[in-house]
């Protein structure tokens, strides 16, 4: 079981704030790093106002979440907080690992949010998707988790879904996406379930887009 114990204390780190700062905060716990905001507006010499969003010193990618994944999937997040209000063009997401004060390396990722907010219902469609069989695993629900994945051998998944909860956090508060990838009808991601004392249990999970919405094609916890 792949775990991260977080303690994000005062990480967030705002300037030029738009989005809450409890929003922001959600966030910075969501992917166990410092994050902060800034807005570049629109010049003689910059054609689209920009607002950017560092995310720096995360621990997820010790544990093998992708960058491009990463940035899809806070870009998406980050899209779902802004105000219909804020006027900007694109979200811009810098990856960064600082070490004493100076950065080691640093990758950007940019996406219009015109076209962020036409993928969100998916996304979020998606998400609540995947965090309703999380659900179903605490309960131990075994019919209910047959109806989301395509699995023959019923008892054998019984014995697969209790080695899942054992190694749970008990405490349980939330399921997010932390890597997102989607091509066509078949998505690739990366997800955390979140416990009250914002312990992180980290999966990966496949699956493929149907008529109804979705079905699990493989996971692994």
């Amino acid at each position: 079981m792949n775990r991260l114990n977080l303690t994000i204390g005062l990480f967030l780190i705002l300037m030029n704030v738009s989005c809450s700062r409890s929003k922001l905060t959600e966030i910075s716990l969501n992917c166990g790093c410092v994050v902060t905001e800034h807005f570049i507006a629109s010049t003689d010499d910059i054609e689209n106002s920009t607002k950017k969003y560092t995310f720096k010193n995360s621990q997820l990618f010790d544990l093998g979440v992708s960058k491009d994944g990463f940035a899809n999937s806070f870009s998406l997040q980050i899209s779902n907080l802004i105000d219909e209000s804020e006027k900007f063009d694109l979200i811009e997401i810098d990856i960064v690992k600082e070490e004493n004060g100076e950065i080691q390396s640093k990758k950007a990722f940019t996406y219009e949010l015109e076209e962020l907010k036409k993928e969100l219902p998916k996304y979020l469609e998606l998400e609540s998707f995947v965090s309703e069989f999380i659900k179903h695993i605490y309960n131990k629900d075994y019919s209910s988790c047959l109806e989301y994945i395509d699995f023959e051998d019923e008892n054998e998944f019984k014995s697969i879904i209790d080695k899942v909860y054992d190694g749970l956090n008990k405490d349980y508060r939330e399921t997010r996406i932390v890597d997102y990838k989607a091509n066509g009808d078949s998505y690739s991601i990366f997800g955390v379930i979140k416990s009250q004392s914002d312990q992180l249990d980290l999966f990966t999970m496949e699956l493929k887009g149907v008529d109804d919405g979705f079905v699990i094609i493989s996971f692994d916890f």
